[in-house]
């Protein structure tokens, strides 16, 4: 009986070793949420941008191509203008992860989303609220930003806004080409 316990035990513990991590998993994200300025026909517009973080599992040798796609309101969006992707490890833009490839792909990215437009009312509170020591004159073209707070204390903080975002999905997606020409879509809801 407890040769029969033992290989079974093994035998479980080898199948749940085995098993393969997810290509990728959001986590809550400890960078900060910031404001930005944004000119559009002359009207100065203030923008929430928000950081979803993502753990990758990606530096596999059967893996060649990988191709990311963000789908907000069930609608894919349009890089560098409502969305910009970050690699995690260097906190630069990553504009083409198509161009990285086996043990080239970061351990995680974050994608800022910049389609919350704030108020003057609105961006004044929150840096008020924070004790940010920054002013929005300071905000002169879409390059300069304000840094607010951490995205996990903001979610703890906000979390009617979080629930509002949660009320329509959004998705990442990772396009995966694998050896021998297969290719995937790998999805997950984002959530807040």
């Amino acid at each position: 009986m407890k040769k029969m316990l033992i290989v079974i035990a093994v035998g479980f513990v080898t199948i749940v070793s085995c098993q393969q991590k997810p290509y990728f998993k959001e986590v809550v994200s400890e960078k900060s949420v910031t404001i930005t300025m944004r000119e559009v026909e002359g009207q100065k517009k203030y923008i929430l941008n928000i950081p979803i973080e993502f753990e990758l599992n990606l530096n596999q040798t059967d893996i060649k191509d990988v191709g990311i796609y963000y789908n907000k309101d069930s609608k894919r969006v349009q890089e560098l203008f409502e969305y910009l992707v970050y690699n995690g490890d260097t906190n630069k833009v990553l504009f083409a992860i198509e161009d990285l490839g086996y043990g080239s792909y970061p351990n995680s990215i974050y994608v800022v989303d910049g389609l919350h437009e704030l108020t003057d009312i609105q961006a004044k509170e929150l840096l008020e609220k924070y004790a940010v020591k920054k002013s929005l004159f300071e905000l002169k073209n879409k390059r300069d930003t304000i840094e607010v707070i951490s995205y996990k204390k903001f979610r703890a903080d906000h979390p009617d806004f979080i629930n509002k975002m949660r009320e329509k999905p959004d998705t990442l997606k990772l396009s995966i080409g694998f050896s021998k020409g297969r290719e995937e879509v790998f999805a997950e809801q984002i959530k807040w």
